[in-house]
C-alpha cells in the first residue's frame, strides 16, 4: 500500500463562474391617467438625484428624489403609490 503522506495534495479544478442573467429593465411605461401604453418615459437625473417620468401624450409629470442604487421601474412604482 502506498501512504499519501508528505505528498502536496492534488488541486481540485473550480467550477467556470456562470454567466449571470441580466436583461434592461424598461424605462416606458403605461399613464395612469389617459391609460396609452409606453407613454410615460422615466428620466433619471444621478447629479440632481431626480427621477423625473413625464407622459408624451397628456403632458403629466412627476418628480421625486431617487437613491443610487433606484431603477426607472422604481420611480414609476413609487407614482403609482
Amino acid at each position: 500500500m502506498q501512504s499519501n503522506e508528505g505528498r502536496p495534495r492534488k488541486s481540485k479544478r473550480k467550477p467556470s463562474p456562470k454567466n449571470k442573467m441580466t436583461s434592461n429593465l424598461e424605462t416606458q411605461f403605461m399613464c395612469l391617467f389617459c391609460n396609452n401604453k409606453k407613454s410615460r418615459d422615466v428620466k433619471m437625473e444621478r447629479s440632481r438625484k431626480m427621477g423625473i417620468i413625464s407622459c408624451s401624450m397628456c403632458v403629466e409629470e412627476f418628480q421625486t428624489p431617487i437613491a443610487y442604487l433606484l431603477k426607472p421601474v422604481d420611480v414609476y412604482m413609487l407614482n403609482c403609490e
